[in-house]
């Protein structure tokens, strides 16, 4: 089960330079599934790091440092609790 949510995650353009950051489509992570039994279960290994692999990615990092990703992170929790969605709850975000 995840311990933290991390922030290691380098930005595209800071990996490959601005020039061939570019040039990328897509990112993934991998999830380890040995431990899954249900969709709970799922959901709880996945989220929320699809979000914070996409933001991430997607955000300027000359821009964007740990502050202001948290908090773009946190406006997710509200709709995965809507949709009951179990997330892994990390307490260096303040969820919504």
């Amino acid at each position: 089960m995840p311990t933290s949510i991390g922030h290691r995650a380098i930005g595209v353009a800071e990996t490959l330079g601005a020039g061939r950051a570019a040039q990328v489509a897509r990112v993934e992570a991998a999830v380890w599934a040995e431990t899954i039994a249900n969709f709970d279960d799922l959901s709880f290994l996945l989220l929320p790091r699809p979000a914070g692999i996409a933001d991430k990615f997607w955000s300027d990092s000359q821009v964007a440092g740990w502050t202001d990703h948290r908090e773009r992170l946190a406006r997710h929790g509200r709709l995965w609790a809507q949709d009951d969605l179990s997330y892994f709850r990390t307490s260096t975000v303040n969820w919504l």
